[in-house]
């Protein structure tokens, strides 16, 4: 072999050695990263749940200093003794945890009222949920949405009626976005912009400049007539002038802040992105022939007009900023927002110069509901989040007496009509044949009561062996076994490994979210086991 040739090979595998080399330290640096990313997240999370768990302790001690102070000014304390029977408290506990764990009861429930009921079952649900950073009640929770996403969709006979009326599943939703978790994301990409902007006059409309002008001390200097008609005073020359400079002020704004917003589009809190993901994915399951338009008008709209537009026009009742401003001073940036997520321009003459505006804006807004709606699923989210909390304990909830008593009556009076009650192993009819009938209105019912809530399945009716000592977390997988028993047909005959069994029935029953959901969690409870104890699990799972 030629000498040049020797020496090209030769620095050719000193090249690649070099570049394996480099590429070892690359490697061995993003390990470093990524740990030390898991690490802090986890810390995060920690002191997130910490930071949590402080600020219920502390709503939970202004509620029983309220009720001390209000008892000892009236007929002396209540403890909760008083206020209920011991054996009714725990039956109540039981029955919490059931609804809180099946979310298809508290979905059934709230198709099944009347308006006004499902407004304040609502308001229970999302304190019954209250814990946002617990995996578990999360995925709960987010599965809820899933269901009454569903039965919304498959009630629905036109496009334009998708989630736009008031219905149970929009005020739940309305009430999920308001919780502390979310506002962080909303003063992130609003706080500085609107901060910027209280000195600044938005208002356009004519009518209401014009009427402005005549109070200002402006009509001094230059005088205009008092007896003007809207339509006259909005070509007005002062007038005109003033609804032009506000109207480039007002369009800048809103570009400043919708591009902040696409720009943290994989910012927006994860429970928010998956129930767009999820609308969006049923819309075109109905749909499949829906226009990109009326695809984005659903996302756009759930992420605009329920969660960000509402900040917008009431800033300081969100807390993103301090300045206490008119309820009106942000309405038309909210206006633009809306109307571009609805797909729609505005016919309002002294609106139609934003028109342009609208329709430049409309690709970025389908690039943001595409980035949106790009999010990872529930499972993948928070699995090992789940394994962790499998073996949490009881946690404590504070409700008012009247909604624990209004469950009670809706839940007896619909009980043939709720799917699920009525059969044969369903935990909460048996706990509703010990409750009775629901009591009467009493007086003490906006009176609060602090109740245990832990997972039903630790202390299920099954009477089986003991939890062996040496395997924490055997009862909850043993019980989680049970609850999938109680409600498949039968398990396929296979010598398949335990995993491959319940994925083919997880195939088997897709369309079935409960029994879907209860061999998600058998899954990952063996999954805990095995990870824990694996020299007691000698064969292939």
């Amino acid at each position: 072999m030629p000498p040049q040739l020797l020496l090209g090979y030769r620095r050719l595998f000193e090249v690649q050695a070099i570049i394996k080399a480099d590429l070892h330290i690359v490697v061995t640096d993003l390990q470093k990263a990524l740990s030390l990313y898991e690490s802090l997240e986890q810390q995060i999370l920690v002191e997130a749940q910490q930071n949590f768990d402080i600020a219920t302790e502390m709503h939970r001690l202004n509620e029983f200093i309220s009720h001390t102070v209000h008892h000892k000014s009236g007929q002396g304390f209540s403890s909760d003794s008083s206020l209920i029977d011991p054996n009714t408290k725990k039956l109540y506990e039981k029955m919490l945890s059931i609804l809180q764990q099946e979310p298809h009861y508290f979905a059934s429930l709230a198709n099944l009222l009347q308006v006004t009921d499902a407004q304040r079952l609502a308001q229970i649900i999302i304190g019954v949920y209250g814990d946002e950073y617990d995996p578990r009640l999360e995925r709960l929770l987010l599965i809820l949405f899933e269901i009454m996403l569903t039965q919304e969709i498959q009630g629905c006979k036109q496009v334009s009626t998708f989630l736009r009326a008031n219905t149970p599943i929009t005020k739940i939703y309305g009430l999920y976005c308001k919780r502390q978790q979310t506002f962080g994301f909303l003063k992130k990409v609003l706080s500085d912009e609107l901060n910027s902007l209280t000195s600044v006059e938005l208002e356009i409309n004519p009518a209401k400049v014009f009427s402005d002008y005549l109070q200002s001390p402006l009509n001094s200097a230059n005088p205009i007539p008092s007896n003007l008609t809207p339509e006259a005073a909005a070509i007005h020359p002062i007038i005109s002038k003033i609804i032009k400079q506000r109207t480039d002020i007002l369009e800048k704004a809103t570009s400043r802040i919708l591009q902040k917003i696409i720009d943290n589009a994989e910012n927006v809190p994860y429970g928010i992105r998956w129930i767009c993901s999820r609308a969006r994915e049923l819309f075109i399951q109905k749909w499949p022939n829906a226009t990109q338009n009326e695809i984005n008008s659903i996302i756009a709209g759930l992420c605009f007009l329920r969660y960000i537009s509402p900040a917008i026009a009431s800033p300081t009742a969100f807390k993103i900023i301090s300045a206490n401003v008119s309820d009106r001073k942000f309405t038309p940036i909210a206006k633009i927002l809306q109307c571009l997520s609805n797909g729609t321009q505005f016919r309002e003459d002294f609106m139609k110069p934003l028109n342009t505006f609208l329709a430049q804006s409309t690709p970025n807004l389908q690039d943001f509901c595409n980035r949106l709606c790009d999010v990872e699923s529930i499972d993948e989210q928070l699995r090992l989040e789940l394994l962790g909390s499998i073996e949490k304990p009881k946690k404590s909830l504070m409700l008012q007496l009247g909604d624990l008593y209004f469950l009670h009556r809706n839940i007896y009076k619909l009980k043939n009509q709720i799917p699920g009650f009525n059969k044969w192993n369903s935990e909460l009819r048996l706990v509703f044949h010990k409750l009775g009938n629901p009591p009467e209105v009493v007086g003490d019912e906006d009176d609060s009561i602090v109740l245990e809530i832990g997972s039903y399945w630790h202390k299920s009716s099954y009477q089986l062996p003991p939890e062996p000592k040496e395997l924490p977390g055997f009862a909850s997988v043993k019980n989680h076994f049970i609850s999938l028993l109680s409600t498949i047909d039968a398990i396929p005959e296979s010598n398949a490994r335990f995993f491959t069994v319940l994925m083919s029935l997880k195939e088997k029953y897709n369309s079935n979210i409960e029994i879907r959901e209860k061999i998600s969690d058998l899954m990952i409870g063996v999954a805990f086991l095995v990870s824990r104890h694996p020299s007691t699990f000698p064969f292939d799972f």
